[in-house]
């Protein structure tokens, strides 16, 4: 499954093809892009898609360092040891203290990563370190034409689903939509790993053999 751009008008048609209607509204249509709009956010932030994720470099100061404006704090952040993505507890520098680790704060109107030693902010250690983080999600439903990753436009439709079923009946049971969004968006993280591995062979073999892929 490769990687493609998704835009609203796309979403929109995927969702009325699952309600079964014949044609895409065009009023009254709000709720549903915010429906959309929270379905892309929650399956970009359930996996570490490749798409989603960039790399900066964070100069820490007194063991502080402020994060980018565009830093996702509900996503997946690693600092990078080793060419080897750490997780806040789990991560040791060999620059730095054994059983370093780290954690996101929010503080004057900033995210900021703070390196901890013995249970406290080592106030000590300058250094620059690689950080690779989830960025915020694109807003979709503020033009048609804006883009974003990711690989299965139904997925998306299907987390719509959820709050559809709840705009009609707040009391509705909306486990089943919920389940078949997850599953969904799983099976899209599963089938693009796959696709990335088969890649990565592909290109691992016809480099040592000397040829290119499509070639004969």
């Amino acid at each position: 499954m490769a990687t493609r751009q998704v835009t609203m008008p796309q979403l929109m048609t995927e969702l009325s093809y699952l309600l079964g209607e014949v044609s895409v509204p065009t009023s009254g249509v709000d709720g549903r892009k915010t429906f959309l709009q929270r379905a892309l956010e929650d399956a970009w932030k359930l996996y570490p898609w490749p798409f989603s994720l960039t790399d900066t470099t964070l100069t820490f100061a007194s063991g502080v360092a402020t994060l980018p404006d565009d830093f996702l704090p509900e996503g997946h952040y690693y600092l990078i040891q080793n060419g080897k993505e750490l997780g806040e507890t789990d991560f040791k520098d060999k620059n730095l203290s054994v059983g370093t680790s780290f954690y996101i704060s929010f503080s004057e109107g900033a995210y900021k990563a703070n390196l901890v030693s013995g249970g406290v902010v080592d106030t000590t250690t300058s250094a620059s370190l690689s950080f690779r983080y989830q960025y915020t999600v694109p807003d979709l439903s503020t033009s048609d034409t804006k883009k974003a990753y990711y690989t299965n436009p139904r997925t998306l439709a299907l987390g719509a689903l959820r709050d559809n079923v709840k705009a009609y009946n707040p009391e509705a049971d909306n486990s089943q939509e919920t389940q078949a969004f997850v599953a969904a968006a799983q099976e899209d993280y599963s089938a693009f790993n796959r696709i990335r591995s088969r890649n990565r062979r592909a290109v691992s073999l016809s480099e040592r053999n000397g040829y290119s892929i499509g070639e004969y």
